[in-house]
């Protein structure tokens, strides 16, 4: 009768597969010690041809390599094997959920469209002394608006909103000159559409690769 998946014990650790894990599992019924210790070593040599180290790797480096090797040994058998190991037994780690400090709402974002990011280029920019840097940095920053303001809003725009809110944003501090002209809305929507477009064709691709190596 064939043993179906569902029946079995998880796997502990998936890089070296069941066939390991059964080993580690017979191994913890044997009862003699030094035989018991003899088939660890076997395992272990077992698990580094299915994990192998890196090519020239230093002597400090395939220290390393053996000790994780035998790391891995224990954790597969749930830390009750006992056997004679060249490297001291790894002691169970409990795992402790920590939830990081969530700082996201202690300053408020003035436009969420733009994001916090966004908003922090543009304070930055603004406390830049005049110079024509600074008028050629306010400019990218107002084409950079339009673009995220028009990704999430597919209709045309106005550019003296965008003008009003980059005013806004960096307190009366980036100005754009009346006669400067935004990127072309309908340039900037085939930008946004032929980026996004890309994005999806590099996923299917990165996930056809993915599926041909398994």
């Amino acid at each position: 009768m064939s043993e179906y998946n569902t029946s079995r014990n998880k796997l502990i650790i998936r890089e070296y597969g069941r066939n390991v894990q059964q080993m580690v599992e017979k191994l913890l019924l044997v009862e003699d010690y030094q035989k018991r210790t003899e088939g660890a070593k076997a395992v272990v040599k077992a698990m580094a041809q299915l994990s192998p180290e890196p090519k020239g790797s230093r002597q400090s480096s395939t220290l390393d390599y053996w000790h994780k090797l035998w790391d891995h040994l224990f954790i597969i058998s749930d830390y009750r094997l006992d056997v004679d190991a060249p490297f001291p037994k790894p002691v169970r780690q409990e795992k402790v959920i920590e939830v990081p400090e969530n700082h996201y709402r202690k300053d408020k974002i003035e436009n969420r469209v733009y994001g916090r990011n966004m908003a922090q280029v543009i304070k930055t920019v603004a406390d830049y002394p005049d110079s024509p840097q600074k008028k050629m940095l306010t400019r990218s920053i107002a084409n950079y608006l339009k673009k995220l303001y028009l990704i999430w809003n597919r209709d045309s725009v106005d550019d003296q909103l965008i003008f009003q809110q980059l005013r806004e944003m960096s307190g009366g501090k980036l100005v754009v000159e009346e006669d400067f002209k935004l990127a072309n809305t309908r340039d900037i929507l085939i930008q946004n559409q032929t980026k996004k477009t890309n994005g999806k064709n590099n996923s299917k691709r990165k996930k056809r690769k993915k599926n041909k190596q398994q």
